[in-house]
Formats: structure tokens, C-alpha cells, sequence
């Protein structure tokens, strides 16, 4: 572990405690971390929980940076097996929030000027509370009500040295630990830090939220808040209000009662393909906790922390790609992903061919 910062060493004692305490003190041998951390290899009791509920419990024990790599992994089923997606899924109601005193804190550095002064009132309560940040419904000293998202404090300081112990962490698996699909353990850490400091930027989700804004602009079915840019800072965005109910909570119900919303499954497959086949710009995060149902049954999107963008190129892919599934052409499909990059070496075209 030699590349391990003498800074970051505590936090990587802690890492190895919390995986020790969760029966997975071994993995630690195999990894040689026991050769430099050896009282921790072996604490811990005999596990009983399965493995994927114990691998989330150790992402909750290490904090938000940790439940937020769980987050983007709980839709990786090409990483993670299905027992593990599971569990991480749960990963995005367990997030105890911040007091409402750091919320202020929070608020007063940022604009600059007693909280009061912008606000007539901020519920004590948040509205959702993830990793990074947290939501509250507040009212303008104007009377507009709106949804102010807040970054947790000191957040930022902590992801970047969580980030830098998680690549050390990769290079160490590079070899020793067999991850399925393309990816090695770095370029997953990769991805995931190009991923959240883009959340880290509240300034860049406030133009990923306008531009989705202008591209359903002349659609009465789906809502996107307006952003209220004069006061919005990088840490913090106050938006319009939502009112309505997530479309977890909407399916949970509709579950228990037997029913079944097409209209609703409709505009969220029209909503989708409109973003990746027409506007090139797509919600990179639309897990059920960020899609609310308005009271007028709109369908309206929030969190803009993870967006993407499509090529001319990349949509014709995807189009091909999809074309060849329908019509069952196996010889259209291979080469279409082949030419997509999937590997970086040569294969034998003909048996892949007989594969697909």
C-alpha cells in the first residue's frame, strides 16, 4: 500500500475496521493490507449475515462516499450480481440528514447573508436525503415556494480523500480480484469520480436542469423546476417546487392494490427515448426516487447531479443495435458492437457472430 497517502492513513484504518467487523477480515489478507495493518485482520465475529447484506453495511458504515459508490453500482447488473444490487438498492433511503442548524450554516455561508433575509421560512425537516446533499421545502421572502438542495458540509474534502484511497484500493484488486464485463477495478473508480465531482457542482446541475427544461419545453406532460439562479451557488440550489409524490412511493401503492398505470410507464418511455434519440442530452440517475408524478399527473424529473450526451454517432449505435434485436440479426448486431469499441483487441468475428 505504498501509494497511500500519509494523510489518508487513518481513513484507510477505519476501512479495514469496518471491513474486519463485517467478516471480511480475510479479504484483507488477500489483498497483503494485513501485512501493514495486521491487528485488524482478524477482528471481527464468525459472519452470519449473507455476503451482500454485509457488503452493504460496510458502504453505510463508511459514509457518503461510500453509499454513493453503492448508489451508482445498484444499476450496474453487467459489475454486480443480483444479490448485491439488491441490497445496494437500499442504499438510497439510508442516509440520516444533516441537523437543520448545519443547514443554516450551510445556507448563511454560501448566500452570503442571514438566512432570514432570503427566506420566510425552511422546514425543519428535509424532503430527501441522500450522500452529498439534502433537500428542504422552504418559502421566499416573496412568497414563492420552492425546493432548496444544500451540500452536506465538508463533503466535498471528504469524497476527494475517500476518492484517492478508492483508486489506491483498485490497483491493489488489479489482478487479484476477477471483475466480470469490460471494466477493471480502476476504470469503475474512474468513472465514479467523474461521476460525483460533477454532482460536487451544484453550478453545472443548474445548466444540465435548464437544458432539459428547454428540450421538454413545449411538453405539457413532463415537468422539469425552473431554477432560481440568484440563489444558487455551487453548493447550494433553490428551485421551483414540485408538489406531487415519488414514483417509488406511487408504485409501491399501485402494488398493493393490484393496479397498473400505463399512462404513466408511457410517458416515461417516450420521455426517454425523446432524450436519447432526439435531443442527444439524457438523465443519467432516473432511479424512481428522483421521478416524481405532479397532482395533475405530469411526470417530472429531478436531480440533475448525473446527466450524459449522445453523438450523431453514438444514437446511430444505439439505433442499429436495437434494430438488429428485433428483427433477430445476428450478423448486424455483432458487427454493430464490435465497431462500437467493446474490445480493443482482435476476436474471431465468425464465432462471436454465431454467439450472438
Amino acid at each position: 500500500m505504498k501509494s497511500i497517502q500519509v494523510q489518508d492513513l487513518g481513513r484507510v484504518q477505519e476501512i479495514a475496521r469496518v471491513l474486519a467487523r463485517n467478516g471480511f477480515g480475510q479479504f484483507l489478507t488477500r489483498l497483503g493490507v494485513s501485512q501493514v495493518l495486521p491487528s485488524f485482520a482478524a477482528d471481527g465475529d464468525e459472519p452470519t449475515a449473507p455476503y451482500a447484506r454485509r457488503l452493504r453495511q460496510v458502504l453505510t458504515d463508511l459514509g457518503p462516499t461510500f453509499v454513493k459508490f453503492g448508489q451508482v453500482l445498484s444499476v450496474r447488473p453487467d459489475i454486480l450480481p443480483k444479490d448485491v444490487l439488491i441490497e445496494f438498492q437500499s442504499l438510497q433511503d439510508r442516509v440520516p440528514p444533516m441537523p437543520f442548524e448545519s443547514v443554516k450554516e450551510v445556507l448563511e455561508s454560501e448566500l452570503g447573508r442571514p438566512w432570514h433575509e432570503v427566506f420566510a421560512e425552511i422546514d425543519n425537516e428535509p424532503l430527501g436525503s441522500a450522500s452529498i446533499a439534502q433537500v428542504h421545502h422552504a418559502v421566499l421572502q416573496t412568497g414563492e415556494e420552492v425546493a432548496v438542495k444544500l451540500q452536506r458540509p465538508g463533503i466535498e474534502r471528504t469524497i476527494r480523500s475517500d476518492i484517492a484511497i478508492l483508486y489506491s484500493l483498485a490497483r491493489l484488486f488489479e489482478g487479484r480480484v476477477k471483475i466480470p464485463g469490460l471494466y477493471t477495478p480502476t476504470d469503475i473508480v474512474q468513472e465514479f469520480d467523474q461521476a460525483i465531482t460533477r454532482e460536487l457542482d451544484f453550478l453545472s446541475e443548474a445548466r444540465a436542469a435548464e437544458r432539459m427544461r428547454a428540450n421538454f419545453a413545449r411538453d405539457p406532460d413532463i415537468v422539469i423546476p425552473d431554477i432560481l439562479h440568484r440563489w444558487s451557488t455551487r453548493r447550494v440550489m433553490v428551485m421551483e417546487m414540485v408538489k406531487g409524490k415519488p414514483l417509488k412511493q406511487h408504485m409501491r401503492e399501485l402494488q398493493a392494490e393490484g393496479g397498473v398505470d400505463r399512462k404513466t410507464a408511457h410517458l416515461l418511455m417516450d420521455a426517454t427515448y425523446r432524450q436519447v434519440f432526439e435531443h442527444g442530452f439524457f438523465h443519467g440517475d432516473p432511479h424512481p426516487g428522483n421521478l416524481f408524478l405532479t397532482d395533475e399527473g405530469q411526470l417530472a424529473y429531478l436531480d440533475f447531479g448525473v446527466t450524459g450526451m449522445l453523438t450523431g454517432a453514438m444514437q446511430d449505435t444505439i439505433i442499429s443495435a436495437f434494430t438488429s434485436l428485433v428483427f433477430r440479426d445476428a450478423e448486424m448486431l455483432s458487427m454493430t458492437v464490435y465497431r462500437a469499441g467493446a474490445t480493443s483487441g482482435r476476436i474471431d468475428l465468425r464465432a462471436y457472430r454465431e454467439d450472438c
